[in-house]
């Protein structure tokens, strides 16, 4: 039986169970959820990389992250997935990098990060896009300048940096 101590109840401590910390495991658990969906998606969309499908069931793929809450936290694992397929064509511009370029100009410095540890096609394309932007214009050109000027980058990724860059420049 529990004792009555002014207005408040005592109970035994093996009993006392709070309310938020049973809110709290079942937003945690939720939350969990969340980010095992998220996570399940984003191996999904790494799978296609590379397949004939990639830019149609992209599209799905990234319309359920976004219903899953996705947001600005994945972008640089959707880079991670570019770099894997560094000579991969996802879309032009594609569901994927539609998404990215949601998050203008906050994905900026992914982007620059991405193209400095791994160039691709698709983030040098990106870069591209970027710098006829307002922000960043000479980061982003000198990120561009690296790879058209690196002997140890892919040709293709070299030749298109290149090609970038002096339109750029010739602007």
């Amino acid at each position: 039986m529990p004792a009555f101590t002014a207005n408040f109840v005592v109970l035994p401590l093996h009993k006392v169970v709070p309310l938020q910390s049973s809110a709290e495991k079942m937003i945690k658990q939720k939350t969990m959820e969340e980010n095992t969906m998220i996570e399940e998606l984003l191996n999904k969309l790494s799978a296609l990389a590379g397949t004939d499908d990639f830019e149609y069931e992209s599209e799905e793929i990234i319309e359920q992250l976004k219903d899953e809450g996705a947001g600005f936290e994945i972008v640089e694992k959707l880079f991670t997935i570019i770099e894997n397929h560094p000579l991969d064509d996802f879309g032009m511009p594609g569901a994927m990098v539609h998404y990215i370029e949601s998050f203008y100009p906050d994905f900026l410095p992914l982007l620059i990060a991405s193209v400095k540890r791994t160039p691709t096609m698709h983030t040098v394309w990106m870069l591209n896009r970027c710098i006829n932007g307002k922000f960043s214009r000479e980061e982003l050109l000198s990120a561009l300048r690296e790879v058209a000027e690196n002997d140890n980058t892919d040709k293709a990724i070299r030749d298109s940096a290149k090609s970038f860059l002096d339109y750029q420049t010739e602007k």
